[in-house]
């Protein structure tokens, strides 16, 4: 597994793998689980609950009567 430094506490990639590779160090094993393991199925919080992403049936939206008026700030 890698790491970024910085996020680490480390000032830069050398300093950090001339601590990690020092006799003093401890570091702890990682033990992860091996075998087929698979992420949980997401379940969409929409469903049953009559949501419709589309509910115009993908007609166009209809075009303003006329463009906005823009202003520069300041």
């Amino acid at each position: 597994m890698q790491i970024h430094p910085l996020p680490a506490g480390y000032e830069s990639l050398s300093h950090m793998v001339n601590h990690l590779k020092s006799p003093d160090t401890f570091v702890w094993p990682l033990k992860l689980p091996t075998g087929d393991i698979r992420p949980p199925r997401a379940r969409d919080a929409r469903t049953g609950t009559g949501f419709d992403p589309d509910p115009d049936g993908g007609e166009d939206a209809p075009a303003p009567d006329a463009p906005p008026k823009l202003r520069l700030a300041g």
